[in-house]
């Protein structure tokens, strides 16, 4: 074997079999930032709450005009054809 394999099927692992003795996970925070982290989220969901009611409102209220704005134009159809047909029978 004249060539080198730096990159092989089984790498070196010696603590491979090891069992952990001691574990310790500590989440060190200064200023309490967690607690300021997740008021700044809960205030951006109310705030996302309170666009999309608001977004629903304006939507209600752009389909209601355009339903609104049908009718009438409907309406104003239905009096040109009838205002058309008694001005061209006399």
């Amino acid at each position: 074997m004249d060539q080198l394999q730096p990159f092989t099927g089984n790498p070196y692992r010696p603590l491979t079999f090891a069992l952990p003795l001691i574990s310790l996970n500590y989440l060190h925070e200064r200023d309490h930032k967690r607690e300021l982290r997740r008021d700044s989220a809960e205030g951006a969901t109310a705030i996302s709450e309170s666009q999309q009611a608001d977004l629903i409102r304006t939507l209600t209220f752009t389909l209601r005009s355009a339903f609104v704005s049908t009718l009438e134009a409907k309406a104003i159809l239905a009096l040109a054809k009838t205002t058309w047909c008694t001005s061209t029978a006399s």
